[in-house]
C-alpha cells in the first residue's frame, strides 16, 4: 500500500497541464478499478497487465469509451489534484505507514541507515569514494556526513548517478545548468560522469560547489546544507527568510512539496501532516527534511 501511495503522489505533483490531466487519469483509473475488483496489490498489476495486453492486441469502440470515461473524469480531478495527494499524504502518515518515537534514532543509528542505504545504490568501491569524501566534504564546510546524506536522500535517493528523466538536473545533489555556471564543468560533462559511474568526479565536484555556495560561512546541518544546494544567495540567513512565495508563481509550484511539513504526537506515534501557506522559507526545508529524515528510518 505505501508504494502505492508514493505513486500516487508523484503522479497528482506532475507539473503542466497535460501531464497533469495523465496522472490524474492514471490516479482516477487506480481508485476505480480497486473499487470494482476489491484489490489493489499485485492483482490489480497482473489484471491490469492482462487488460492492458488485450487492449493492445485488440482495439474496439470499447476501449475508445473507456479512454474518454477517464479523461473525462482526469478534467474533473485535475483541479483537486493536490488536495487529493495531501490526503493520500495523511492516509500514509496516520494508517498506511505511521511513524512511532524510537529511541533506537541516535544519530550514528541513522548515519548507518543512510550508508547501509547508498551501498544498495553504488557498489562497494564506489560507495568507499563516497563516504570517504563525505566525511572530507563535511569537514571542509563545517557539516556533518549525517547532513550531507539526509540532502543527497532528498536529492538522489543516495545515488550519485542519477540523471532526472527531464534531463534538467543530475548527480549527488542534483546539479543543474545554473548551478554550474561559474564551476567550469557542463550539465552535459555531469551527465557523461553520472553514465560512466565516476563517483570521484561526481563527489569533487560536489566540494567545490558546496564551497562555493557556503561563500565562508558553516553549513552545520541539514538545513544550511539543502539551502546552499536549494538557494545559496540565502545560507547563513534566519530560518524565517522566504526563498519561494505564491501559491500561482512557477518557482513556488515547482517546489511547493518542501512547504508546510509538520508534525504532532500522539501516545508513542508521530503523526506528520501538511499545512502549506504559500511561503518557502528554510525552516520549511528543515521540517521537509525531518520528515523525510522520519519516513526513511522507519523503514
Amino acid at each position: 500500500m505505501k508504494p502505492a501511495a508514493d505513486i500516487a503522489q508523484i503522479l497528482l505533483s506532475l507539473p503542466g497541464l497535460w501531464l497533469g490531466l495523465a496522472g490524474c487519469a492514471i490516479v482516477f483509473a487506480a481508485f476505480w478499478l480497486t473499487g470494482k475488483y476489491a484489490l489493489f496489490g499485485l492483482y490489480f498489476a497482473a489484471r491490469g497487465a492482462i487488460s492492458a495486453i488485450h487492449w493492445l492486441t485488440a482495439p474496439n469502440w470499447k476501449k475508445v469509451r473507456r479512454i474518454a470515461f477517464y479523461g473525462a473524469f482526469a478534467f474533473i480531478l485535475y483541479p483537486f489534484r493536490l488536495d487529493l495527494k495531501e490526503a493520500i499524504q495523511y492516509a500514509e502518515n496516520n494508517w498506511i505507514a505511521p511513524t512511532y518515537i524510537s529511541p533506537s534514532d541516535t544519530s550514528a543509528w541513522a548515519l548507518s541507515q543512510y550508508e547501509a542505504h547508498l551501498g544498495k545504490q553504488v557498489t562497494p568501491d564506489e560507495a568507499d569514494i563516497v563516504k570517504r569524501r563525505t566525511r572530507e566534504i563535511a569537514a571542509r564546510v563545517g557539516s556533518t556526513p549525517l547532513a550531507i546524506y539526509e540532502v543527497a536522500y532528498s536529492e538522489c535517493g543516495l545515488n550519485p548517478f542519477v540523471v532526472r528523466t527531464d534531463g534538467v538536473a543530475a548527480g549527488w545533489i542534483q546539479f543543474t545548468r545554473a548551478g554550474l555556471s561559474g564551476l567550469g564543468v557542463s550539465l552535459e560533462e555531469v551527465k557523461a560522469a553520472c553514465h560512466r559511474r565516476d563517483a570521484a568526479f561526481i563527489m569533487d565536484l560536489t566540494e567545490k560547489y558546496l564551497v562555493r555556495a557556503a561563500n565562508g560561512h558553516a553549513l552545520p546541518n541539514s538545513t544550511e546544507i539543502y539551502t546552499a544546494v536549494f538557494a545559496p544567495s540565502f545560507v547563513g540567513r534566519e530560518e524565517s527568510c522566504i526563498l519561494y512565495q505564491g501559491f500561482n508563481r512557477p518557482s513556488y509550484f515547482l517546489n511547493a512539496g518542501l512547504d508546510g511539513h509538520k508534525y504532532r504526537r500522539e501516545g508513542n506515534r508521530i503523526v506528520w501532516y501538511r499545512d502549506p501557506n504559500g511561503d518557502i522559507t528554510k525552516e520549511d526545508l528543515r521540517w521537509a527534511l525531518m520528515a523525510k529524515r522520519a519516513k526513511f528510518l522507519k523503514g
